[in-house]
């Protein structure tokens, strides 16, 4: 198998492009016609999600390599396809991509996509170990994939808001 499908499988591309749908289903389906954002500010913006939901799936298997090992040896590409320094690398490359599409769409997208880079570090090293805390933030931030259109145009629209209570 290529590396390139190792790593499709790796940062989960089928979790990712429902995040992406997500954007455009509320954007084109619940948002007033008005108020909807354009094709490409919604592609961009969910791209800098799908980044940041990537790095999260990274940052989570970085830190369960020891776990996954024991519970699912067959499914462990860290330190056997991929080398953790490798991995690090990756992951802070998206990182920092998402960072700079945040800051070329405006300073409230690109602090919320930081906070949803050091709440899924802080989930992945702490937060799911306690397991109500856990849940209750990955909810969290999987309603803000929901909301984020609202966040950018400052903005709360009652049909995205019932749907973001549905995803949680």
């Amino acid at each position: 198998m290529s590396n390139l499908l190792l790593w499709i499988g790796f940062t989960r591309l089928p979790n990712l492009l429902i995040m992406l749908f997500t954007l455009f289903f509320v954007n084109y389906s619940l948002l007033p016609i008005p108020n909807q954002v354009g094709f490409s500010l919604v592609f961009v913006l969910g791209l800098a999600v799908m980044l940041v939901g990537a790095s999260g799936y990274l940052i989570n298997d970085l830190f369960d390599v020891a776990i996954d090992s024991v519970n699912k040896p067959n499914k462990v590409l860290i330190d056997k396809v991929f080398s953790k320094k490798t991995v690090w690398t990756v992951y802070s490359f998206l990182n920092s991509l998402a960072l700079l599409i945040g800051f070329l769409i405006n300073e409230t997208i690109l602090f919320l996509l930081l906070f949803c880079i050091v709440s899924l570090w802080g989930y992945a090293l702490f937060l799911k170990k306690i397991a109500l805390l856990g849940n209750i933030l990955i909810s969290f931030l999987s309603a803000l994939v929901v909301l984020i259109l609202g966040i950018l145009q400052r903005e709360w629209y009652p049909l995205a808001l019932l749907f973001a209570e549905t995803c949680t």
